[in-house]
């Protein structure tokens, strides 16, 4: 074979090795501007529906019986305190003021007995816990320590609830959302449901998530369908 025709064939196997490179990383990029879409669909249905919330533990160790007490402390806030809710060491909420940047709450105490309390609280613009106005003048009331808080991220049934109220696609132009979806929450024996049927002639791509939901506290699991 003489150089020209060893040069045609490596000409020929080069254009071919390069339209196969163009048109992979074509199809590849069309994958990823896909995927891009739909996790930024996922993300602003999850964002939606999820708070960052806030735990505080709180110990205390009566010296003495005391009945409709009332301890508090004040606190540095990390988002509003609008939300606050208080149990003590049974899971049981208590009765409680949010006042001043400052958490009051009432429960009756047996000497001898370390108590254990949770403060929790949760970002956005969710309804008012803590609904007492006159713990802050209580004559006798104890300060507390509280410990360190912890963040965690679950699901409002709230804001499900504002989401059930909305129009399906007055919800997806108010959040800017271009593909459709249907979303699924099961917490035990209760179910949620949004959005519309699941059509059998298309891809769908199905996202599944577990988060707790911060008004009861129960697990969930979570199916986001988009397409």
């Amino acid at each position: 074979m003489d150089i020209d025709g060893i040069l045609a064939i490596a000409i020929f196997v080069l254009i071919v090795s390069w339209s196969f490179t163009f048109y992979y990383g074509l199809f590849a990029h069309e994958d990823d501007i896909q995927q891009y879409t739909i996790d930024t669909t996922a993300g602003k249905i999850m964002n939606y529906i999820t708070v960052d919330t806030y735990k505080i533990p709180v110990t205390f160790t009566s010296q003495q019986n005391l009945t409709d007490h009332v301890f508090y402390f004040r606190h540095i806030w990390d988002v509003s305190g609008n939300s606050t809710m208080v149990y003590d060491e049974n899971g049981t909420q208590v009765s409680c003021e949010f006042f001043n940047d400052t958490i009051y709450w009432m429960s009756d105490i047996t000497a001898g007995h370390e108590y254990y309390f949770e403060v929790r609280y949760a970002a956005g613009n969710l309804p008012k816990n803590c609904t007492k106005t006159t713990y802050h003048n209580a004559v006798n009331k104890t300060k507390v320590v509280p410990w360190a808080e912890e963040k965690t991220v679950m699901i409002s049934q709230y804001m499900m609830n504002q989401m059930n109220g909305t129009n399906y696609y007055q919800f997806r132009s108010e959040q800017d959302i271009s593909d459709d979806f249907r979303l699924e929450v099961l917490t035990g024996s209760n179910s949620f449901v949004y959005g519309i049927p699941v059509p059998s002639n298309r891809n769908v791509f199905a996202l599944t998530f577990k988060r707790p939901v911060w008004e009861s506290g129960e697990d969930s699991d979570i199916t986001l369908n988009i397409w």
